[in-house]
């Protein structure tokens, strides 16, 4: 017979809750939620901390906006975020750990690999423990020349600690 399905003490709703339950709420990657969702100290939304990793809801980047990250067994740090009915054309990524910038910030085009108009995949660079910053932003491409416009901002960013 198949293992029971994990539960969980705190049972996470809303927007975080629905991607949270899609993902395979208490045996995904994230595991139980350790803390109930709340405000966020940085931007406009909520977040929630699990086991494993965050998960976050940035409403000024699109109604419901998801941006989620969690440390794989391999070390890595996973980001995943996801913007229904907002597209963009490049996707920015800015990551400090310990406050410190170790060259981890990238730029992705909507057609590469792991990245789509409205959602992106992303491994972050092994760059050691610590607390990992990470914000995403999408962006339109402006004229042919590469520059870009990034109207709804960044989304909230996420810390998460990778041992």
């Amino acid at each position: 017979s198949a293992a029971p399905a994990a539960t969980c003490a705190i049972q996470p709703y809303g927007y975080i809750g629905s991607y949270w339950a899609g993902g395979g709420g208490p045996n995904s990657h994230f595991g139980c939620p350790v803390n109930t969702e709340h405000d966020v100290t940085e931007g406009h939304g909520r977040i929630q901390d699990f086991e494993h990793g965050v998960i976050t809801w940035s409403p000024n980047q699109g109604q419901a906006t998801i941006f989620s990250a969690y440390q794989t067994p391999g070390t890595r740090v996973q980001l995943h975020w996801t913007t229904p009915g907002m597209h963009y054309d490049r996707w920015l990524l800015n990551v400090r750990v310990d406050g410190q910038d170790r060259g981890l910030d990238r730029e992705f085009y909507n057609w590469q690999v792991g990245m789509g108009a409205d959602w992106g995949l992303y491994t972050v660079d092994w760059a050691g423990p610590g607390w990992y910053r990470v914000d995403v932003e999408g962006c339109d491409i402006t004229n042919p020349g590469g520059s870009h416009d990034c109207k709804q901002g960044w989304m909230n960013p996420i810390y998460i600690h990778a041992t």
